[in-house]
């Protein structure tokens, strides 16, 4: 099956993306969502329009930002990353009026133990639940959103960045044991006393 494209004022729209499988890393990855399944295509210069585990594992850095969303849309699903084992960056980020993400289930990122870096800057993300097992992660950039609550997994320990400026956080939840925290921004909140 291959990659059709629609072409709209202001949108484009990207259909056909296989769900059939192939035998070992030549499978094919379903990722349902088409803006996502774009930007990936793009970032790992895939043009056949089947994205497979072998390609998925190739992908180290994945950035969809501001410009993305504002011409088309944002990303609403997630699912489809699990497979990118490799990825070390992630960075979905924008500034209103158009978020570059619209969904808080990062559940797809469970288990992405390579990730060190995560920015979800921009998103108007009124809450968050950042999945276990992101055990590579150093710098986690969640400013600038509309986050009042934080709770961070435990096993997030060798995080040594972690940025929340410009929230309306009134409670953040830090787990003990966290040695490595070398630089926490907390500017532009209301919170009290954490």
């Amino acid at each position: 099956t291959l990659l059709s494209a629609m072409v709209l004022p202001g949108v484009l729209l990207l259909t056909g993306w296989p769900l059939a499988c192939r035998a070992g890393n030549q499978q094919t990855v379903k990722i349902p969502d088409a803006n996502l399944a774009g930007h990936i295509a793009r970032a790992l210069n895939v043009t056949s329009g089947e994205i497979t585990l072998a390609d998925m594992e190739r992908l180290t850095d994945l950035e969809i930002d501001f410009f993305s969303a504002y011409w088309h849309r944002g990303v609403a699903n997630l699912e489809g990353l699990q497979a990118a084992r490799n990825l070390t960056s992630l960075r979905i980020w924008s500034k209103p009026p158009r978020p570059a993400l619209e969904t808080t289930n990062l559940a797809p990122l469970m288990g992405l133990s390579n990730l060190a870096t995560l920015v979800l800057s921009g998103n108007q993300l009124a809450s968050l639940i950042l999945p276990q097992g992101l055990t590579g992660l150093r710098t986690l950039d969640l400013q600038e959103n509309w986050l009042t609550n934080l709770s961070l997994p435990d096993d997030m320990g060798g995080l040594t960045n972690l940025v929340l400026r410009g929230n309306s956080l009134v409670g953040l939840v830090v787990p003990d044991g966290w040695s490595e925290l070398a630089a926490l921004d907390l500017r532009y909140n209301q919170l009290i006393d954490f």
